[in-house]
C-alpha cells in the first residue's frame, strides 16, 4: 500500500467559504483497512475514486461502496471505518470545512466520469498544499472549491440530460412493490426497452450504484424495520425477502449496516 499526504492547518475560512487542511492520495492494496475507535474532527470528507473499489461504513451503520470515478462527500466523525475490497483501491481523501450553506449532496455515490485534466489539477493542489505560505495554502483550498463544483455540476448535467431518468424512476417503483428478490436484472433492463449491459450503466450513471446493489439495499432496509417492528424470525424474514439462505441474509445485512440481524433485533446497535 502505498499512500502520500499533504496537511494544512488553517485558522480559518478563506472567503468565509470553503478550507482544505488535508488531502491524502492513496493506493491501497488488499490488507488496507482503518477502524476508528475514537471520534473524529466535525469536518468534511470528500473521497474521489479512481480505480479499484473500497467501502466507507458509518456509525450510523450505512455503508457506501464506493467504485471506479465516482465522489463520496461525508461528515468525517460519522466514519467507522474505511478498507479496499477489489482491485488497488487507488483514491484521493480530502478533509476540509464549510461555512455557510452546503453545495453538495452529503452520504450520496455520485458517479463523475474523469475529465482530460483532472489528474493534473489534483497533483497541482497537492503539491500546492504542501507550502508554507497562507496564499498558497489558500490557493489550494479554492482550487478544491472549483474542483468540488465541477464534479457536482457534472453529476447534475447527467441526470437532467438522461433521457432514461423517467424508465430507471419506474424500475425503483418495482423494486420497492416486490421485495421479496423476484425482481431480476434482466427484466428491469427489458420492461425499460435496453438490453442489459446498457440498462446496467444507464442505471449506475443516474443512481451511482449497480441496480442488484440498490435492489439489495432496499430489501435489507426494509428487513431492518421488520427486525425492529415484528415478530418475525429472522429466518421468517430471509425467506420473505427472497436470500436464498439465512447465512446469506446475515452475511448481506452485516455487509450493509456493520451488524447481524441478531444485534438489530436485540437493541444492541
Amino acid at each position: 500500500m502505498w499512500q502520500d499526504c499533504s496537511n494544512a492547518r488553517n485558522g480559518g475560512l478563506p472567503g468565509g467559504c470553503l478550507a482544505l487542511n488535508t488531502l491524502w492520495h492513496v493506493r491501497a492494496d488488499a490488507s488496507y483497512c482503518v477502524t476508528r475507535d475514537q471520534p473524529a474532527t466535525q469536518n468534511m470528507i470528500a473521497l474521489r475514486t479512481i480505480r479499484g473499489r473500497g467501502s466507507v461504513t458509518l456509525n450510523t451503520s450505512e455503508t457506501f461502496e464506493v467504485s471506479q470515478e465516482t465522489l463520496l462527500i461525508v461528515e468525517n466523525d460519522l466514519i467507522r471505518q474505511y478498507r479496499q475490497e477489489a482491485g488497488s483501491w487507488h483514491f484521493w481523501w480530502f478533509e476540509f470545512r464549510v461555512s455557510g450553506p452546503l453545495f453538495f449532496p452529503l452520504r450520496q455515490i455520485m458517479n463523475v466520469p474523469a475529465k482530460s485534466d483532472e489528474l493534473e489539477l489534483l497533483k497541482h493542489l497537492f503539491s500546492t498544499l504542501r507550502k508554507e505560505a497562507p496564499a498558497q495554502r489558500s490557493l489550494a483550498s479554492a482550487g478544491l472549491a472549483y474542483l468540488l463544483h465541477i464534479w457536482i455540476a457534472a453529476v447534475q448535467e447527467q441526470q437532467q440530460a438522461s433521457p432514461h431518468q423517467a424508465k430507471v424512476m419506474h424500475t425503483i417503483e418495482t423494486m420497492y412493490a416486490l421485495t421479496d428478490g423476484s425482481y431480476r436484472v434482466a427484466e428491469m433492463a427489458q420492461q425499460a426497452g435496453l438490453s442489459d449491459r446498457r440498462f446496467r450503466q444507464v442505471f449506475e450513471t443516474i443512481t451511482g450504484q449497480t441496480p442488484k446493489h440498490f435492489y439489495d439495499g432496499i430489501r435489507l432496509e426494509f428487513a431492518r424495520q421488520l427486525l425492529l417492528a415484528s415478530p418475525d424470525k429472522i429466518e421468517t424474514i430471509a425467506e420473505r425477502l427472497g436470500f436464498s439462505s439465512p447465512f446469506h441474509f446475515s452475511r448481506s445485512f452485516r455487509k450493509c449496516f456493520g451488524a447481524p440481524p441478531s444485534h438489530i433485533r436485540n437493541g444492541r446497535n
